[in-house]
């Protein structure tokens, strides 16, 4: 739930700035490390955790909503079926013409017609895939110069997804239905030199959710808490590595180090949720429960009705 509170906000917030008008009627959180996300007709969106784990920070994350908003937005699913009823008489035309040819010129002539007109018909709607990749690439990219994200974050996120699946035998299903050829992220990398060059900061929120995401998915919670026993050495300040080390610490019941590291967060930034949240997760888990039930009903007089709070 507390994953799923931060992807509804976040998403609540990116759809501000996108060319979507309708409602997002549901939020899809799948709990699988592969990556990947979707837009559906009626406003669903769904998104794989695995998609945290792959966009190392906000705005390559956001790049991938921002194209499937973009897809929601233009109609794509709807102009795609659009599209093949379109192509329907004509392709039946070619293939009843291309069985008159076997059946007047012979059976080799018939089978070339055929592979013809089947080729054409694929060739047609492959052109159309990509005009529609690259359409929701262009409008993503604007979604997230509007909502003060980095536009080079979608070429970062092609990059990274490239790397990562080079030489894999069976990409992830994002890549199956959005091929990623040399072209599109070439094309993303240009149009992001069109915006003003500036900094941008990463969102401690969006830091926050990926730790949590690296832990859940660790192959061990002792092999967590040995992975963030490091970043926290490496980064003493960083109050995202304490963070992820805490929640490790918690998932490998070492209560007794996990409940203070997250008092002094919460101490830190008492109005993080996130912070507020992992607090009473852990006091819960370690039969701390009077303290996390007056911790979550102060919470809950500040948050009404919120959905990871009211759930602990």
């Amino acid at each position: 739930p507390i994953l799923k509170y931060y992807v509804n906000r976040h998403i609540t917030d990116l759809v501000q700035h996108s060319q979507l008008r309708d409602k997002i009627l549901e939020v899809v959180l799948i709990d699988s490390p592969a990556v990947n996300a979707f837009a559906a007709p009626g406003g669903v969106v769904g998104i794989n955790l695995g998609l945290l784990l792959t966009g190392e920070d906000v705005h390559e994350y956001s790049s991938v909503i921002a194209h499937e908003l973009a897809h929601l937005s233009q109609r794509h699913f709807a102009r795609g079926i659009e599209e093949q009823r379109e192509a329907m008489l004509p392709t039946m035309a070619s293939m009843i013409a291309a069985i008159a040819i076997g059946m007047a010129a012979g059976g080799d002539a018939g089978m070339a017609a055929m592979s013809a007109s089947q080729a054409a018909a694929q060739s047609s709607q492959l052109r159309y895939s990509r005009s529609r990749e690259t359409e929701a690439d262009r409008i993503g990219m604007n979604t997230l110069a509007e909502a003060g994200l980095d536009p080079q974050g979608m070429a970062r996120m092609f990059d990274r997804m490239g790397r990562a699946y080079r030489y894999t035998s069976k990409p992830p299903e994002f890549l199956l239905t959005h091929p990623l050829t040399e072209r599109r992220v070439a094309d993303a990398k240009t149009q992001a030199m069109e915006y003003p060059t500036r900094t941008y900061a990463d969102s401690p929120d969006y830091t926050l959710a990926r730790m949590r995401a690296m832990v859940y998915y660790a192959d061990s919670p002792e092999g967590a808490v040995k992975r963030f026993r490091k970043e926290v050495r490496n980064n003493p300040d960083s109050s995202a590595a304490q963070y992820g080390l805490a929640l490790a610490l918690s998932r490998a019941g070492e209560h007794e180090e996990a409940v203070p590291m997250a008092d002094a967060l919460f101490a830190s930034a008492p109005n993080r949720l996130l912070f507020v949240a992992a607090y009473a997760e852990f006091l819960t888990a370690a039969g701390e429960y009077d303290q996390a039930l007056t911790l979550l009903e102060r919470q809950l007089l500040l948050n009404p009705d919120n959905p990871p709070l009211a759930m602990l």
